[in-house]
Order: structure tokens, then sequence, then C-alpha cells
């Protein structure tokens, strides 16, 4: 024969079992959702990483872009600037041998009109 008391403290200590295995899972779901969520959370913040890198990818292609142009005039300018201050250059030196002529010839008309006037 068997116990009542065994039957009863049995039955009851499944009932506990079964209570605190309900609550465990319960609380195992509860901790998932939250997990989901949380993982939701950094996917939305991965997304909006990407699209924020891809907008400075481009931003960076363009300012290269940019860069690259200017350089070229730059280049282009500093080649017509060195030709231009060769030109400069000779012009300079055109003048200063210009400018020993015509001092030269300013005092000799000076003398020539001291001459006449004293004359």
């Amino acid at each position: 024969m068997s116990d009542p008391f065994s039957e009863g403290s049995s039955s009851r200590s499944k009932n506990e079992n079964d209570r605190f295995i309900g609550s465990e899972q319960a609380e195992q779901r509860l901790l998932m959702d939250e997990q989901d969520q949380q993982l939701d959370s950094v996917l939305n913040t991965v997304h909006n990483l990407r699209e924020i890198a891809v907008t400075m990818g481009g931003e960076l292609d363009d300012h290269h872009m940019l860069l690259e142009d200017l350089d070229n005039q730059l280049d282009s300018t500093d080649g017509k600037l060195k030709m231009a201050r060769k030109r400069v250059d000779r012009f300079l030196e055109k003048s200063s041998e210009s400018t020993c002529c015509i001092t030269v010839l300013i005092v000799v008309l000076f003398i020539l009109l001291l001459l006449v006037l004293l004359i």
C-alpha cells in the first residue's frame, strides 16, 4: 500500500517544481525579449552608422575631386606667374639699360642748355 502522505507531498513537490519551472521560463522569456529589443536598437544604430559612413565617403570623394581640380589650377597659375615674372625681369633689365641712356641724354641736354644760355 501506498502512503497517503507521500502521495500528497509528491504531488505538492511536483506542483512546486512546475511553478518554479514556469516562473523561470517566464523570466527567461522576459530576458530574451529585452535582449531582442537591445539587439534591435544595436542594429538600428549600426544601420545609422553605415548611412553616415556612406555619406562621409561621398563627401570625401567630392572633396578629393575638388582638391585635385584646385591643384591643377594652381599648377597652371604657377606656370603663368613664372612666365610673367620672366617677362617683368626682362623688362626691368631693358629699362635699367634705357634709364642709363636717358640719364646720360638728360645730362647732355642740360649741358647744352647751359651752353646756349651762357652764350
